[in-house]
């Protein structure tokens, strides 16, 4: 493709060649399985564990920091990485 001479404009001809093929049906039905049994298990499996951990039973409170630590390393370690990213630049590092 040449950028100065411009190109051929197919409008939506790319998505009505998609819908097209034979492949998109069983691409559309495998998301569609996939998405729909991830989330069933996710519910589900969430809300045993919040039943579980909302019961009276020795080393609850640790059971509880091991869940919140799962969800607080990822946004530490966001806040970690973009502090070191502007210090590095405040210093004048690239």
């Amino acid at each position: 493709m040449n950028l100065q001479t411009g190109a051929e404009f197919v409008g939506l001809d790319n998505y009505v060649n998609i819908l097209q093929t034979d492949k998109f049906g069983i691409a559309l039905k495998n998301t569609l399985i996939y998405t729909f049994t991830c989330i069933v298990f996710q519910v589900v499996i969430g809300y045993l564990l919040a039943v579980f951990l909302n019961q009276d039973f020795p080393f609850r409170n640790f059971f509880r920091s091991i869940m919140l630590l799962a969800w607080m390393t990822p946004i530490s370690n966001y806040r970690l990485s973009f502090y070191m990213a502007i210090r590095r630049r405040l210093r004048g590092g690239i």
